[in-house]
């Protein structure tokens, strides 16, 4: 395989240009609006990651004074292992802050460069496996901008996955040409990755087995075999300290998770398999999309129905239906390798994962180390959609050198049309059913600000409690979060993917007061020893005031004694 990408001309850069462009106009601005007045998912998920890279940002600037024990739940500690860190792309988000954004708005900008990296990082793979311009436009327009992906605007932790191209790429390089090199390249974005977005990692972790088991399938000869798994005793050498130092760079990051798993129940079985694709989840697309919210009511029978939302389209699977002609037709001998090894990728990745009848391969992966932990195993869809860009690019790749002997404005104009299609059949229609107001969201959170001050200028850790108990129990936890953010202090509210397991009570179950005093009791002993557990004596209590009463002075500071 030869390392020369396709030289581009100022034609075919600017139709690779042309389609970022109108990716990021018709699918992230039509959700923020060109204004950036709204911003993607919803008062709770969308926030709580705003808050994990506010808080990240705070932390590289020495406004906090650890990663890890964020000043939320308090006074539990390591509450950044309960969900996404955003490490990764953590410096994206500082940069925008530094240039003096405010907290939301970084948030959006951040978003919008990592919709520009993903399809970044898809064109310069395609470009690089020498596939023609309207071919790499097309094919990095649906792994960045495809329905899936849209769907999950509110997980926006999953949306950095531009070292998934990368990866694999990598990947195929080295098992072509059995340099360490790109090995230990393919290893490094496998880290970033994990680095960027934990669930992505996993999920390129596992597909990259398939993709490595699939080439060896391909070439079951002893030598292949030998020369990819062993090669000569300095190139074994070297390929075991390439993975030895990925899984180095993987302890810091992981080791926290690990300490908190073993404090914590593992995922059920029950919960993980209602989040197993489904055959009918593959044709399931929400009402948002443009041409295919006919297929919204394919899920209505589906558990979690809106994770199953994997439809990717009309061109993918007019793709998928071309593999046989893409397995035999294909004349450049490293395309016919990519088509067989992204096919054979994809059915394994899809075979493992589906669940059929109350039975799963996934079963076995279930019970290796950490697979447990991973909730969401029908979100594999976002490293698949790659393989599934890749066989659209050689869809359209094999079709253009079919129409190159006729005149040029023919090809021009089908180029053209055949994109816009793409375009369209990737599009969103109401968009902003799947956003927020940015300016409600942050009157919200200075609603909880004024009420802390109004009780306490000086207050250091509160809990809010809004008069309106009906009120959304996790809207009202981020409202308090993003306030205590926004002043520098602490919050007992909270929340996250899990919860500490400290028996916090709900205010929306009988006798909570006292339930709340015997918890400030029962904390003290629990976290005896963890700094600053002293705030709990100064505790202010605001928006539903009836449990600073029965004896408590006014700021609710009697409430633990």
């Amino acid at each position: 395989m030869r390392d020369d990408p396709t030289p581009l001309s100022l034609r075919d850069c600017s139709a690779i240009v042309a389609m970022l462009l109108l990716g990021m106009y018709f699918v992230p601005l039509s959700v923020m609006h060109p204004d950036l007045s709204r911003i993607p998912g919803d008062l709770v998920d969308a926030r709580l990651n705003n808050y994990f890279l506010e808080h990240g940002y705070r932390w590289i600037t020495g406004h906090a004074a650890s990663f890890w024990n964020a000043p939320f739940f308090f006074p539990a500690p390591q509450v950044m292992t309960l969900s996404d860190n955003h490490l990764g792309t953590l410096p994206l988000y500082a940069l925008f802050r530094l240039l003096n954004s405010d907290r939301e708005t970084a948030y959006q900008l951040w978003m919008l460069t990592l919709f520009a990296l993903n399809y970044t990082s898809a064109a310069f793979v395609l470009n690089r496996l020498r596939l023609s311009p309207v071919a790499t436009a097309a094919g990095a327009y649906v792994f960045a901008f495809s329905l899936p992906m849209s769907a999950q605007l509110g997980h926006i932790q999953l949306l950095p996955r531009f070292m998934v191209p990368l990866a694999f790429y990598f990947a195929f390089r080295f098992l072509e040409e059995k340099r360490n090199r790109d090995l230990a390249a393919a290893c490094a974005c496998v880290v970033v990755q994990f680095y960027c977005a934990i669930y992505v990692g996993y999920f390129l972790s596992l597909a990259l087995l398939f993709f490595c088991a699939s080439y060896l399938l391909l070439h079951r000869n002893r030598m292949t075999i030998r020369a990819v798994l062993w090669g000569s005793r300095k190139e074994f050498s070297a390929r075991v300290l390439s993975l030895v130092a990925a899984v180095a760079a993987l302890l810091p990051l992981m080791f926290p998770y690990y300490l908190r798993a073993m404090h914590s129940e593992p995922i059920s079985w029950g919960v993980v398999s209602g989040m197993l694709p489904r055959a009918r989840s593959f044709f399931y697309a929400g009402e948002e999309s443009l041409m295919w919210g006919c297929l919204s009511r394919t899920g209505d029978a589906l558990p979690m129905a809106h994770e199953h939302r994997l439809f990717m389209g009309l061109f993918p699977l007019l793709a998928l239906l071309l593999i046989p002609v893409l397995w035999t037709r294909l004349p450049q001998r490293h395309l016919s390798v990519l088509a067989k090894l992204f096919a054979l990728t994809l059915l394994g990745t899809v075979l493992v994962t589906l669940y059929v009848d109350g039975m799963s391969l996934y079963r076995m992966v279930y019970w290796a180390p950490g697979a447990n932990a991973i909730r969401a195993p029908v979100r594999m869809i976002l490293v698949q959609s790659f393989l599934v860009a890749g066989l659209v690019a050689l869809a359209v790749n094999l079709t253009a050198s079919r129409l190159k002997d006729r005149p040029p404005w023919v090809t021009a104009s089908l180029a053209c049309a055949l994109l816009a299609l793409i375009v369209c059949d990737q599009g969103l229609k109401h968009p902003e059913r799947l956003s927020y107001d940015k300016i409600e969201a942050q009157e919200r959170t200075r609603g909880v600000e004024q009420l802390v001050r109004a009780r306490d200028p000086q207050a250091k850790l509160f809990l809010y409690l809004p008069k309106d108990l009906a009120e959304q129990r996790a809207e009202r936890n981020l409202d308090a979060m993003l306030a205590a953010q926004s002043m520098g202090i602490s919050t007992v509210n909270g929340h996250s993917g899990y919860e500490p397991r400290d028996n916090r009570p709900d205010p929306r179950k009988p006798n909570f007061c006292s339930n709340l005093r015997q918890w400030l009791v029962a904390v003290r002993q629990h976290y005896r020893g963890r700094e600053g557990i002293e705030q709990l004596d100064h505790l202010v209590i605001v928006g539903d005031l009836s449990c600073s009463g029965d004896g408590a002075d006014e700021r609710g500071s009697g409430m633990g004694r």
